[in-house]
């Protein structure tokens, strides 16, 4: 399978090799898990967050879905949990969610759509996100 493939006809799956892609992304994102920590810079915050996404996408089977031909607005990274997965014996992962400022719930769909869409075709079939209280938006789309 190609790590950059159309899901529909507005996102596209990607890998590794498209992580900088999402960098524009990564600064935006303003529920970052440490951005109530004073004592780590947003960039480090940023730094936190790639290394979280670059781990998910490194990990055999993990992947991005992302709107297809332009700087995307929001991006899902789902991440296989294999320990998970053997203890429980069910295919389980770990879907991260993330956006810009402006973001609104009408991107979500499509994106959470084609990404469940690759889970099913992947045999993933438990999975697990966590939203920050605070993104209303996203709360609500869900």
């Amino acid at each position: 399978m190609s790590s950059i493939s159309l899901v529909s006809a507005s996102t596209r799956v990607i890998g590794l090799e498209s992580l900088t892609a999402l960098d524009s992304l990564i600064e935006a994102y303003p529920f970052k898990s440490y951005r109530n920590y004073r004592v780590l810079s947003r960039r480090r915050q940023d730094d936190v967050l790639r290394a979280e996404l670059r781990a998910a996408l490194e990990q055999p089977g993990g992947f991005g879905v992302t709107e297809d031909g332009k700087a995307p607005a929001a991006a899902v990274v789902v991440r296989p949990l294999p320990w998970d997965s053997a203890f429980f014996g069910l295919s389980m992962a770990r879907m991260y969610l993330l956006h810009d400022d402006g973001m609104r719930g009408a991107i979500v769909g499509p994106l959470m759509a084609a990404s469940l869409t690759e889970c099913r075709e992947r045999g993933m079939r438990h999975l697990s996100v966590r939203i920050d209280v605070a993104d209303a938006d996203v709360i609500h789309a869900l």
